[in-house]
């Protein structure tokens, strides 16, 4: 739970544990600061952008791709018929 009683989101739980790897305070809060602006930044797209793009971000680095098994593209229609 944070300080206020509210059970963490990921987000939170995730820059809990970066946090923790610093050693010296100094590092910490330089890395603080920047959290805390880039997920601001996203907050501005919408409320679980941040959710998303954390998401997105672990799928393009950690999720099996199988070509074998990838959908077909269907072209886009360009007029009505």
């Amino acid at each position: 739970m944070n300080d206020r009683g509210l059970n963490l989101t990921s987000t939170e739980m995730l820059k809990g544990y970066i946090l923790s790897r610093f050693k010296e305070p100094k590092d910490r809060e330089k890395a603080n600061r920047f959290w805390k602006e880039s997920i601001q930044s996203l907050h501005a797209q919408s409320k679980e952008e941040d959710q998303r793009f954390f998401q997105a971000w672990l799928r393009s680095q950690y999720a099996d791709h199988d070509p074998s098994r990838a959908k077909p593209v269907l072209p886009m229609r360009t007029s009505r018929r």
